[in-house]
């Protein structure tokens, strides 16, 4: 990385510039991924889901279990930042809510926005197999240290070339230390596959975070009002109907 980081320049942007262009780090991993036919095929089939202008492009990786007031305000800050916007929802199902609720309700959520996709990761992108402290973050309680270089290479050096992405969002993480790691890792590598990456604080509801453990919290107890407080009207009224009527909600 040092190695690299001697032969670039850092622009205006954020971005990690070589003297004459702008590359990717080919490493192992890259090599193998740009030798698989079955990987290559899932990114050429991306490519129909590219917004048709040239405008300014970015992305957002979600869990989104479920989808909260934090989520749409993350959407919407990114939004005055660029003009085209693709949400991607995390498609293992390892969280409390399944991949086909957590993509319905981050559907209905910005379903009003003009010019967001929203999109499946897919099998090749933030998935167990690339990171899966990730998806034990609520079972690990000590602090450990991953390597996310595989996944960032998977975003940053397919996934956002093939859409035209240039900017990735995310919020600051101020409860789960698995999360807040991820923060820091995506920010000191994405630069060098000339992504720019862009961070806001965790928007707040009566001065504390809004979490979707918050959410799932309150679900469970069938506390409508507080949910209510910290969720799309949207995704309140998803779980009404799908959850709140059953008559127990399971732990988690």
């Amino acid at each position: 990385m040092n190695e690299f980081l001697g032969d670039c320049i850092l622009n205006d942007n954020g971005i990690y510039d070589n003297v004459q262009k702008k590359q990717v780090i080919h490493n192992a991993f890259y090599t193998k991924l740009s030798q698989d036919k079955e990987f290559l095929k899932s990114i050429e089939e991306l490519k129909q889901y590219r917004f048709q202008n040239s405008k300014k492009t970015g992305c957002i990786i979600m869990n989104a279990n479920p989808f909260t007031l934090g989520h749409r305000g993350l959407v919407e800050m990114s939004l005055q930042h660029v003009e085209n916007l693709y949400v991607f929802v995390l498609q293992e199902d390892r969280s409390y809510f399944t991949f086909k609720d957590r993509f319905a309700m981050v559907r209905e959520g910005c379903k009003d926005l003009e010019n967001v996709k929203v999109l499946s990761t897919g099998n090749v992108m933030a998935s167990a197999a690339l990171f899966p402290e990730y998806f034990q973050r609520e079972q690990i309680k000590k602090e450990v240290k991953f390597d996310i270089s595989k996944d960032i290479t998977v975003m940053a050096g397919f996934i956002a070339p093939t859409l035209n992405i240039t900017m990735r969002f995310m919020g600051t993480e101020p409860l789960c230390p698995i999360t807040r790691q991820l923060v820091q890792h995506t920010q000191d590598l994405l630069p060098y596959y000339g992504v720019q990456l862009v961070i806001f604080d965790r928007i707040e509801k009566e001065n504390e975070p809004i979490s979707a453990s918050s959410v799932r919290k309150y679900l469970k107890e069938k506390n409508e009002d507080a949910m209510k407080k910290i969720v799309p009207v949207t995704t309140y009224e998803y779980l009404i109907k799908n959850f709140m009527e059953k008559e127990e909600i399971t732990s988690f």
